[in-house]
């Protein structure tokens, strides 16, 4: 049966399937030798861990990104829990669910395409209309609605990519209804193609992890060219409407000590920059807050 980290206590003996997501060897401070260093995950967490003997042989069994079967202990150290490992081997077929590795949006993901379709629909018609459509009818959509938005920081599980999506979309059209002179149209077809190029820099199956191209290109430059791709099936969209469009996804991340090529140029991008910006500081204070009855701070949290 399926041990979570979140369950574990001090003193657990486990025996259980999880998820790599670092390992490095480290040498002894003060005798000869070296250890392992791994810090394992699923679902509900993540836990370092300690294999103290064997460590260059196990080193070969587990690989980043990949499942291995642990068994150990859990222990306290410095007032957090890690695992003093004492085997690890490759798991059995059928000893374990992808799904359990990586969570899952808490809204159903039909109900979130449903939300999509509806903006677009709801659209202007015209070639940002299109543009649109096309993206919903493309060979990336359904890969699109099952992604994470990110590997830790924001809306990392199955449908947080459409979640988030969604999120910013909301946020600037709000926005474009309380000021004149905005182009909705521009704006939302920007909010919903922004981070489509997540759809290639990302695996999710079992764990999040990156892809080559990923880690070589990132998910702005291979936006630019997927949208690029769009435009260039529907036809129609007229130059400067089209480097607008590329542009919004080349500045969505505002600055570039944040990794944007550029920063905002015009009204829209900036907005677009500011709804992303915004959704995902909304997800990680509330991802973050306080989660026993009475308490009134939260506990310290790497994302915000």
């Amino acid at each position: 049966m399926k041990q979570f980290i979140s369950d574990l206590k001090e003193g657990d003996k486990v025996g259980s399937v999880f998820l790599v997501r670092e390992r490095r060897l480290m040498d002894f401070r003060n005798k000869p030798g070296r250890y392992l260093h791994l810090v394992v995950a699923d679902r509900s967490g993540e836990m370092e861990g300690r294999v103290w003997e064997n460590a260059e042989n196990l080193l070969q069994v587990c690989h980043q990104g990949r499942v291995v079967y642990v068994t150990g202990e859990v222990f306290s150290f410095r007032d957090s829990l890690q695992l003093r490992v004492t085997a690890l081997r490759a798991p059995r077929e059928g000893e374990f669910d992808p799904a359990d590795f990586v969570a899952m949006s808490s809204r159903p993901v039909e109900e979130m395409r449903r939300e999509l379709v509806e903006m677009v629909q709801n659209m202007r018609p015209g070639p940002l209309q299109r543009v649109a459509l096309a993206f919903l009818d493309s060979e990336w959509y359904p890969r699109f609605c099952r992604a994470p938005a990110a590997q830790y920081h924001h809306h990392n599980y199955t449908g947080g990519l459409l979640e988030h999506t969604l999120g910013v979309a909301r946020v600037a059209l709000r926005v474009a209804e309380l000021y004149e002179g905005i182009d909705r149209e521009l704006l939302l077809l920007g909010a919903l193609v922004h981070d489509m190029g997540k759809v290639r820099e990302m695996d999710f199956t079992p764990g999040i992890e990156y892809t080559d191209e990923g880690k070589l290109l990132g998910h702005i430059i291979m936006g630019i060219e997927m949208a690029g791709e769009l435009m260039d099936r529907v036809g129609g969209v007229e130059p400067y409407l089209r480097t607008q469009v590329l542009h919004m996804i080349a500045s969505h991340h505002g600055e570039y000590e944040w990794q944007s090529p550029k920063r905002p140029q015009f009204l829209e991008a900036k907005l677009l920059h500011l709804a992303d910006l915004t959704d995902a500081e909304v997800y990680k204070f509330k991802d973050a807050a306080p989660r026993g009855e009475g308490e009134k701070w939260s506990y310290s949290h790497r994302r915000v």
